[in-house]
């Protein structure tokens, strides 16, 4: 080699060069950053198709349904039909696997999203850093071309994988959503656990309706009727046995339950036509020792009104026999709780919350004057003992109550010495308040923000249910002990509130600071619970009177109607119509066609 070209080899090695690995760097930059662009599109086109349809849902609606899957469940109600309930089926799973592929979607491209995103910055930083050219010392040129080579294969090998999964995860993102959703299926379709809020109150699902509260949904109830020329009576059906317990209407079905010491009873009618549609022995595996209880006539084996959540109707008696029947009448579960110690027979009637039956199961003391009392929790689906929860108070004849405040939900629950409010969910006690009444029968209620409740031979209270602990001292808002019922429960809105006692006595009170409006003795024996419907008041005496009057600050007596029969029970109301129970008949009252 010359002078001449050993300068110039010595120029090129001393000249500062860009280093092998910038290159790399951006192209896996470059391929990152396309991989991200694709995902974000991706994940983009996945969210849309769920928005335009939710600006037709109500505002509680949950994710699984559609504004066409609620018109067909109230035309349903309407009109049962098995081709229009296979066809929400067929939606109802399409729903599901929208919904699911979705987050399935949802899930995958975030991960995919970080990843590519990471790569992305770390790899512009690093070309960023190496971008600087440094004098590199001289190098052969062969193995300079096989590290080149290598990364370059390293690069287009990583693009390929990122590319790949981009593509997987855009076709994975059409998946399987293009099919007939109003195709009947076959495919045996889980229903959810429990009805939504909508649905439960579109119903008469418990004692007294959706929240035990007495009032009604609907403002289109006659008001009068007559038993003689058949005015306003859609149809009449005697029951087949006896008992106290009120009816429960869920859809086209109207359930009760009866029976005496021997054999206990649950029926369901056809809501449109009186007609029995099934009529169910309990059947329940007691302890060998097992001995029925006294049963007192004022009580009776079947004094508990029952309770149902659209899939399953559920029924409990004086003797502690608990079951579930399914809507066509086949028994799905059933336990004995043991028998109550309770002075004048069990009474209790059930409530729901979510997917779970509420118990409450009040006894008087034992031998030692210890407490017996408890509040159960089952899985509706299954009878499994979800939680349970002791409860300081001797026996009562009152039912538990659910709430939703703006706080949070709450069971009530009204007995002596303590009015107790537990968390639905768990069966934790969440304020008490400490009273003296006896015999407690009447169950709370909660109207404009307060719970009543009312304590024979004490007091009637009004609460604020927002404490925690020992409320006593501070969350009382008002009493009145003038009229205080043994029986009847209380009913309210956010205005006034209606007390009714056994002797007929009704007053009218200031729902927020309880000052009395009015009093009337109806001249009339009352067992049954006042409702209100809109701004009127249904009264049932003993005697089968229903008495309709203005629920207003001055006293009115809109009309009196007939039903010739004892009733002891409280009436249940839907869309148009009016369910009561006598002694011997089940009433359905409502506008002819």
């Amino acid at each position: 080699m010359n002078q001449k070209e050993s300068d110039i080899n010595d120029h090129a090695a001393a000249r500062p060069q860009t280093c092998p690995w910038y290159q790399p760097a951006v192209a896996t930059a470059v391929v990152a950053g396309v991989f991200s662009l694709i995902v974000s599109v991706v994940l983009v086109a996945n969210y849309l198709p769920q928005r335009p349809a939710s600006r037709d849902l109500p505002e509680d609606a949950t994710p699984l349904e559609s504004a066409e899957i609620i018109r067909m469940k109230e035309n349903l109600k309407l009109n049962p039909d098995d081709q229009l309930r296979q066809q929400i089926r067929g939606l109802d799973l399409q729903l599901r696997r929208q919904y699911f592929h979705r987050r399935t979607v949802t899930a995958w491209g975030a991960w995919l999203l970080l990843g590519g995103l990471a790569v992305f910055f770390t790899a512009l930083k690093s070309a960023a850093h190496l971008r600087r050219k440094l004098p590199l010392p001289p190098s052969k040129t062969a193995p300079q071309k096989t590290t080149l080579t290598r990364t370059r294969l390293s690069v287009a090998g990583l693009g390929a994988i990122l590319i790949a999964a981009a593509l997987a995860l855009a076709v994975f993102s059409t998946g399987d959503i293009t099919q007939n959703a109003l195709a009947p299926s076959d495919e045996i379709i889980t229903a959810p656990p429990y009805p939504t809020p909508q649905q439960i109150k579109a119903q008469w699902p418990g004692f007294r309706g959706p929240d035990g509260s007495g009032r009604a949904a609907y403002n289109n109830i006659p008001q009068s009727f007559n038993t003689d020329t058949g005015e306003n009576i859609l149809w009449k059906s005697p029951v087949p046995s006896f008992g106290h317990n009120s009816p429960v209407v869920w859809g086209n079905r109207v359930f009760l339950s009866g029976g005496t010491d021997k054999i206990q009873q649950v029926f369901c009618f056809d809501a449109d036509t009186g007609a029995l549609l099934w009529q169910k022995d309990v059947n329940v595996a007691r302890p060998p020792n097992f001995e029925s209880p006294e049963i007192y006539e004022d009580t009776g084996i079947a004094a508990a009104t029952m309770a149902a959540d659209g899939r399953r109707a559920y029924a409990i008696f004086a003797n502690g026999d608990m079951v579930a029947f399914d809507l066509d009448g086949n028994q799905i579960w059933a336990k004995n709780l043991g028998i109550p110690d309770s002075m004048y027979g069990y009474a209790a009637s059930l409530a729901m919350y979510q997917n779970l039956l509420l118990v409450q199961f009040d006894q008087g003391p034992d031998e030692q004057d210890n407490f017996q009392s408890k509040l159960f929790a089952f899985d509706g689906a299954t009878g499994a003992l979800v939680w349970r929860t002791d409860r300081p108070v001797y026996d009562s004849w009152t039912s538990p109550i659910v709430i939703d405040t703006e706080k949070r939900p709450q069971i009530i629950t009204n007995a002596s010495p303590w009015i107790i409010a537990y968390d639905p969910a768990h069966g934790k006690e969440l304020w008490r308040l400490e009273c003296f009444g006896s015999d407690v029968a009447p169950s709370p209620t909660y109207a404009g923000g307060l719970v009543f409740a009312a304590q024979p031979y004490d007091q009637f209270y009004a609460l604020r249910p927002d404490g925690s602990g020992n409320v006593t001292e501070t969350h009382i808002a008002w009493t009145v002990d003038d009229i205080i019922p043994e029986t009847s429960s209380p009913v309210g809105n956010d205005q006034l509130v209606f007390l009714l006692d056994g002797a007929g006595f009704l007053g009218c009170y200031d729902v927020k600071t309880g000052s009395k409006f009015w009093e009337h003795d109806m001249k009339d024996m009352f067992s049954s619970s006042p409702s209100l419907v809109g701004d009127k008041l249904y009264l049932f005496s003993e005697d089968g009177v229903m008495y309709l009057l203005a629920a207003a600050e001055k006293y009115e007596e809109i009309s009196r109607s007939h039903l010739g029969e004892r009733v002891t029970s409280s009436p249940a109301f839907t869309d148009g119509r009016l369910f009561i129970r006598t002694e011997k008949n089940l009433f359905c009252i409502g506008r002819m066609p």
